[in-house]
């Protein structure tokens, strides 16, 4: 395995025209270079901007690079800034969650979730539920503060715990699944328009993730399924759903932040 596999999926965002080609730049650097630890990734990156640049990188350096000028207000524009709170950190986990080191096997008790179901697409998923999370969150601000209230959405969401678990359900034909904003339902409040689903006693592989959401967290959520699950010779999925394990005490824009992907498992034959 190459370094540049941390190079594969491209950010949405970046700071000046010139960040996503020296992205690419680096990516073609890291086809030919076996995986590093974290720090000397970083140190890496940092020689390359030095090199191309003449200038040290630091969280206010813009600097200018020709070779990546191709048309717009800041064309070539490297933005040490973006590189050092988003585009290092990203890569770095990135770089932490690439192993499947931080997997363990663990069996379960059944427990049932709660939460506000939406569908998707596959396709589009990736940009389109953080979407659904910021929805919610602001529609139910004080409930997901903890203040109490007598509204039965404000009341569930407190009581169950709404906003630790993303729930993916893939029973839908057309490429299609549903995803639920939820809790582990505690059985005390329900509403008609929330979706209660069960999970059966049964093994879980959980794997600890950390970094930035949504990005470390989907780029671990594609390796498990297009990695780990097709090339494991002991487990293979029970059901065909999955559960995203978020830390609510946590800050999510931070680069250490601790969330976690839980697949329901049974042994192969």
């Amino acid at each position: 395995m190459k370094l540049s596999v941390i190079f594969k999926e491209k950010t949405e965002y970046w700071g000046l025209r010139g960040d996503p080609y020296f992205w690419d730049y680096l990516s073609e650097l890291a086809e030919n270079m076996e995986i590093i630890s974290p720090d000397k990734l970083e140190k890496w990156i940092m020689d390359e901007h030095m090199r191309l640049s003449d200038e040290c990188m630091t969280d206010v350096s813009i600097v200018r690079v020709e070779k990546f000028a191709h048309g717009g207000m800041s064309s070539g524009g490297i933005s040490g800034q973006w590189w050092t709170e988003t585009g290092i950190p990203l890569l770095k986990s990135r770089l932490r969650n690439l192993s499947f080191a931080h997997c363990r096997i663990e069996k379960l008790q059944p427990f049932s979730v709660i939460g506000f179901e939406k569908v998707f697409d596959n396709k589009t998923a990736y940009a389109e539920i953080p979407k659904f999370w910021d929805e919610i969150y602001r529609k139910y601000t004080s409930a997901f503060a903890g203040e109490p209230s007598d509204n039965p959405y404000d009341k569930a969401i407190i009581e169950n715990r709404i906003g630790e678990y993303g729930v993916c359900i893939d029973d839908m034909d057309g490429g299609r699944f549903r995803y639920l904003i939820a809790g582990r339902y505690s059985g005390s409040t329900a509403t008609d328009n929330m979706t209660v689903f069960e999970f059966s006693e049964g093994e879980w592989a959980i794997f600890d993730c950390f970094g930035k959401i949504p990005d470390a967290l989907q780029s671990l959520n594609t390796r498990i399924m297009s990695e780990w699950l097709p090339q494991n010779r002991d487990y293979k999925l029970r059901i065909p759903a999955s559960i995203e394990w978020y830390d609510t005490t946590g800050d999510m824009n931070d680069a250490e932040y601790h969330s976690a992907i839980w697949i329901p498992i049974v042994k192969r034959h």
